[in-house]
């Protein structure tokens, strides 16, 4: 299966290697937006929040905007860390700029649901931001964590809805006229041989191959 990856990322590069990677968006299936700078709020119609001390690069967003937009409908984007917010974004997602995690641990536990089964895996993640779905359709939600001790935002409904339902980790967005995203907000490339980044992995290839 042919890939495309937007920017440099190496460690995805190693994670993905059953796949043939090309420089040729069009011959990809599989296009993975990978690591880089914190999402510009300006892509999501908002300013950034007067506590938060974002570092952002509004000419990638631009660039990774423009790559999207080429997209066929069967084509998979799959979205890692910094790449998932984007992907989550594009599909009508909002992002809370900045979160306060229960501890300065990066690796957490993640929730992942299997039908009516549910099962906790080990994830790794340096993430800054959360991906708001609370206004969002067309998705499905595989996993979350419940990491979240706070979000910086004035709106007590959604600083109850993030406490409730955690943050989202991985997502599939499967809108009409649009190719299939895939949101993974931890970085299973920092644990390749952990089980939940194997289930990750298999759950990519499965997306793009049914």
């Amino acid at each position: 299966m042919k890939a495309y990856i937007v920017g440099e990322d190496k460690a995805l590069m190693d994670f993905f290697s059953e796949l043939e990677f090309t420089d040729k968006l069009k011959e990809a299936k599989l296009v993975i937006f990978g690591e880089g700078p914190i999402v510009s709020p300006s892509l999501y119609q908002e300013k950034k929040a007067p506590a938060v001390d974002l570092k952002c690069d509004i000419n990638r967003d631009r660039s990774d905007k423009a790559i999207y937009t080429k997209l066929k409908k069967d084509q998979i984007a799959v979205g890692v860390g910094r790449g998932a917010c984007f992907l989550a974004v594009m599909n009508g997602a909002k992002l809370i700029q900045n979160v306060i995690r229960k501890n300065s641990e990066t690796s957490y536990l993640v929730e992942l649901k299997k039908g009516s089964d549910k099962f906790n895996f080990t994830a790794i993640s340096d993430w800054k931001q959360v991906i708001n779905i609370e206004s969002c359709e067309g998705f499905d939600l595989i996993a979350r964590s419940s990491e979240i001790e706070e979000c910086i935002t004035d709106n007590n409904d959604l600083k109850r809805f993030i406490r409730v339902n955690g943050n989202p980790e991985l997502i599939r967005f499967h809108k009409d006229k649009q190719p299939v995203s895939i949101c993974i907000q931890y970085r299973p490339e920092w644990l390749p041989e952990s089980y939940l980044s194997k289930l990750t992995k298999r759950f990519v290839y499965e997306c793009a191959n049914s």
